[in-house]
């Protein structure tokens, strides 16, 4: 898309077009860390492996990539030569 078409769209289009990567990753690493809450549990008992492992690392992971992402949207270089 080339600076005059992009110029003549709508506010909401732009604002679409700006934020479409990061909402389309943040959704996808909040499906990531819902199906690393809900695996299979292995042989230790259920509550124990949910309340202190599997669970904490899926959200720890969620946060870690969330923040990556927010650094690389706001932090983008946007100089074109």
């Amino acid at each position: 898309m080339n600076d005059r078409s992009r110029r003549d769209l709508s506010l909401f289009a732009r604002l679409y077009l700006h934020w479409r990567p990061v909402i389309v990753r943040a959704v996808i690493a909040t499906i990531v860390a819902w199906v690393l809450a809900t695996a299979p549990l292995p042989s230790m008992t259920a509550q124990t492996w949910v309340a202190y492992v599997q669970v904490p690392v899926a959200i720890f992971l969620l946060i870690c990539y969330l923040g990556k992402l927010l650094i690389d949207t706001f932090f983008f270089d946007h100089y074109r030569p």
